[in-house]
């Protein structure tokens, strides 16, 4: 949500209200909250994962003043054409794809369609009917989802800061939902008054 922020601040000048920047400040906390202590971080995996954040929440942008009516052709042309394109780098990495066996069929379908094609599709109709500032604070599950299959699946265990984690990105979705109060308001046309919401 906060890549969200800052890119429609950059690009259109529109600055981020008061509820959604603490919002996507707390939600961040959140995540932050769930990291395992122990995690040893890789600069290049999280420079990566910056990158590709970045480049969604640009992408989701287009995606949202893009008039299509047909978002099920859309997420197929843009997944064909992305794999054509992830092909000749993937090939170059790991060489080539070892032939899908019977045993990975479950898997491969999860992945293919449920984790890729439903999910991105979802992702494009959330845009255009709720906006990109509340799908980019349902993003904050991404994480806390990861952690609670972990626990149910794997038998991994969480710490009572990581629960404390998912409790404060639950927290901010639920405020989400809440209209802003109204010292926010006054807040806001106290500053609009003065001529600053109007700055870059």
């Amino acid at each position: 949500p906060l890549v969200l922020m800052l890119l429609a601040w950059l690009q259109d000048g529109v600055r981020p209200s008061l509820k959604w920047l603490l919002l996507g400040l707390m939600g961040l906390g959140g995540v932050l909250l769930l990291l395992n202590p122990s995690a040893n971080l890789d600069p290049v995996g999280v420079t990566c994962a910056l990158l590709a954040t970045l480049l969604i929440g640009q992408s989701s942008r287009w995606m949202q003043r893009w008039p299509v009516s047909d978002l099920l052709a859309l997420t197929a042309w843009q997944l064909l054409l992305g794999g054509l394109m992830l092909i000749p780098l993937a090939w170059w990495l790991a060489g080539p794809m070892p032939l899908p066996q019977p045993a990975s069929a479950p898997g491969l379908l999860w992945l293919i369609l449920l984790n890729t094609a439903l999910a991105y599709w979802a992702w494009l109709w959330g845009l255009k009917r709720h906006g990109p500032e509340v799908m980019g604070m349902l993003a904050l599950t991404n994480p806390m989802v990861a952690v609670s299959c972990g626990v149910l699946m794997v038998g991994e265990t969480l710490d009572a800061r990581q629960w404390l984690g998912i409790g404060v990105i639950l927290l901010s979705l639920f405020l989400m939902k809440l209209p802003a109060r109204p010292f926010f308001k006054r807040w806001q046309a106290r500053r609009a008054s003065t001529g600053q919401c109007g700055k870059p």
